[in-house]
């Protein structure tokens, strides 16, 4: 006898429908209060974002620009022990407390990414994606000029068989 189960022929988890607007606008509501709230009660964002900075001063924190799932823009910043987000104006308050305190070398390198995260965050769209226009396109008119000329090749080849 082995050791090995056999796998169902049917999946045992199967995969639900789509949500409808309403529903994802409900759940996006109850996923951004969950991420909004702090880990702990009563603890301010800025300063708490601000100590954990000054505590880990040899590492370089990782700060991107990132939307929730109602389409808020949030400014997370990762580092060792602390992963945390921040709004657009909390993140440019940590900027201006770490220039004014200048507490560690390289406060004021993460006091500008901070600012630059922060306006980058507020530029994008609601939607995500790119801050403007696909300067390289996105290949719609090279693949109907193929089609065209993959028709007039087609219709090409017709008429001389007819003829």
């Amino acid at each position: 006898m082995t050791n090995v189960l056999p796998f169902p022929s049917h999946p045992t988890n199967r995969v639900r429908q789509p949500l409808s607007f309403p529903a994802f606008e409900r759940l996006s509501a109850r996923v951004d209060a969950l991420t909004a709230r702090s880990s702990r009660a009563g603890v301010d964002r800025v300063a708490d974002c601000v100590l954990a900075l000054e505590a880990a001063c040899w590492t370089d924190p990782c700060i991107l620009a990132q939307r929730g799932m109602g389409g808020a823009p949030h400014v997370a910043v990762v580092m060792p022990g602390y992963d945390r987000c921040l709004s657009p104006a909390d993140a440019r308050t940590v900027a201006e407390t770490l220039r004014a305190d200048n507490a560690f070398a390289g406060a004021l390198c993460v006091a500008l990414r901070l600012d630059q995260v922060a306006d980058e965050a507020e530029r994008r769209s609601p939607h995500g994606g790119p801050l403007g226009p696909n300067p390289h396109g996105t290949g719609r008119r090279f693949l109907v000029l193929a089609a065209v000329i993959a028709a007039a090749t087609a219709l090409a080849a017709l008429i001389d068989r007819l003829i």
